[in-house]
């Protein structure tokens, strides 16, 4: 009797010790887990982002005026002919279009700008550049004139997000292998994880 209620003993201590780290590592593995989904949140609202600052620009038309006479020197007629495509876009613009809809998924995601939630957003940490504008042929690299009726190389958009999110063991845990592997963790002063994500659009047009 006196070995079964030794063995049945050491039985309980060990569950009593094993059971706290198991859930500790089930915690683990949720929080990662819900990392895991963020992430992937934060890639398609930079993807869209992008695709708004790409989507901004316009097609400016270069136009040259052929002036017609007749016989006697007079001026008979003004023929406008298309010289070539220009694209224009605007940084401040082309940001302003990629952070609405970036701010739009991000509302949408319940997301925040002043740390009130799991996740924050700081302006700060988005960025947008334009880079490449200006439409020139596929193959020859030369301005599209207006009788070309193929697709022709428009513009590229690029945009980068970083956000903060809140954890209970993940960034404490990542700061202990980070030391461990002497690198620095992805951690902010505030012990949250900064997770970041880009993306590059481009668009193409047709000349009918």
């Amino acid at each position: 009797m006196k070995k079964i209620f030794g063995n049945d003993r050491g039985f309980l201590l060990m569950a009593a010790y094993m059971v706290p780290v198991l859930i500790g590592l089930a915690a683990l593995v949720l929080e990662f887990n819900q990392l895991r989904v963020i992430h992937n949140e934060l890639q398609a609202a930079v993807d869209a982002a992008s695709m708004a600052g790409v989507l901004r620009a316009e097609i400016d038309t270069e136009i040259i005026y052929e002036n017609e006479y007749d016989s006697d020197g007079n001026l008979v007629n003004i023929t406008p002919t298309v010289e070539n495509y220009t694209i224009i876009n605007s940084q401040q613009e082309a940001f302003n279009y990629a952070y609405k809809a970036f701010k739009k998924n991000m509302d949408a995601l319940g997301w925040d700008d002043d740390g009130s939630t799991r996740i924050t957003v700081y302006a700060s940490d988005l960025y947008g550049e334009i880079l490449a504008s200006g439409m020139t042929d596929a193959i020859t690299g030369n301005g599209v004139s207006d009788d070309r009726r193929d697709f022709s190389d428009v513009d590229q958009y690029y945009f980068k997000a970083e956000i903060r999110v809140k954890t209970a063991l993940i960034a404490p845990a990542m700061r202990v292998l980070a030391f461990i592997a002497g690198e620095e963790a992805p951690v902010d002063n505030f012990g949250e994880i900064i997770m970041e994500a880009d993306s590059v659009s481009r668009t193409k047009i047709q000349i009918e």
